[in-house]
């Protein structure tokens, strides 16, 4: 069962971070894109992303929040969005503490206008940089008020991401079997929530297999 939680959890919690291709919580929560053009620079910096590409998603992010900025629109729900992109390859890109002051920035904001979607996904962030840090507490605080959120605006979509990072969590600082617990669950809830199989890594299909023959 180590070994499960050890193949699983390192290799799945990067895509735990960004991968949310779908901006409809956008739409839903405030004014849409300020044109078509920005709306599809905002969906290539996430597939940079989900690609591990952060130099790219960083560039197109840093782009376009520029264009934001001169047109007033940088705290709008859609250039908030932008603003998570950016800090999310800056963390990739292990610069962590400036990635832990524009997450705080992101989460806050996010919360303010009730933008749920990327405040689950922002603590889920700062729950990562925390633990990478041994901020044990403070990461696990995010992951209940990440969880709380999810719960409460049945933002289900997001659950198998939060699982992949209690799962890690259980894993350094908590229990064993709540570490496999949870990394079953992510491998349960990712294919209904849109994870298909062909973005797992191979090491998530390996553990998949092995849990599924104990």
């Amino acid at each position: 069962m180590t070994l499960i939680i050890r193949t699983l959890i390192p290799t799945f919690a990067a895509i735990g971070l960004f991968f949310f291709g779908n901006l409809s919580d956008l739409k839903a929560q405030g004014p849409p894109p300020p044109n078509p053009v920005m709306e599809r620079e905002l969906a290539r910096a996430e597939v940079y992303l989900v690609s591990f590409k952060n130099d790219s998603a960083l560039i197109v992010a840093d782009n376009l929040l520029k264009e934001l900025k001169a047109e007033g629109q940088v705290d709008t729900p859609f250039g908030i969005h932008a603003q998570l992109d950016e800090v999310l390859a800056i963390e990739q890109d292990l610069r962590s503490k400036l990635a832990m002051e524009k997450l705080l920035r992101v989460a806050r904001k996010s919360q303010e206008k009730g933008l749920w979607t990327v405040h689950v996904r922002a603590n889920l962030a700062l729950a990562l940089l925390n633990e990478k840090v041994g901020r044990k507490e403070s990461s696990r605080e995010r992951l209940d008020l990440a969880h709380a959120e999810i719960e409460f605006h049945n933002l289900d979509a997001l659950y198998p991401y939060f699982a992949i990072r209690r799962s890690s969590w259980e894993r350094l600082y908590g229990d064993r079997k709540e570490a496999l617990f949870f990394a079953r669950e992510a491998l349960r809830t990712a294919p209904k929530y849109g994870l298909r199989r062909s973005h797992q890594p191979p090491a998530a299909e390996f553990a998949a297999a092995a849990i599924g023959s104990e």
